[in-house]
């Protein structure tokens, strides 16, 4: 349901930028965050600042979804 990786494409959000986001994936058989691409809606999606460590962004929501 959460995620890290690069917009691809987007209407607002530019390409190339490292972000966070928080979707339906992963809901559904054959869905996932950890797919090659993912569909997030752009207010779901928050730039991550440089030094910011991927793995460590994309486990920040999983604690408060697994308590």
């Amino acid at each position: 349901m959460q995620g890290v990786g690069v917009i691809e494409d987007a209407d607002k959000l530019q390409a190339g930028h490292r972000v966070w986001f928080s979707c339906d994936a992963g809901m559904r058989p054959g869905d996932g965050a950890m797919a090659e691409l993912c569909v997030a809606e752009e207010s779901a999606v928050l730039p991550l600042a440089d030094g910011v460590d991927e793995g460590l962004a994309a486990a920040l929501g999983l604690s408060a979804i697994a308590a």
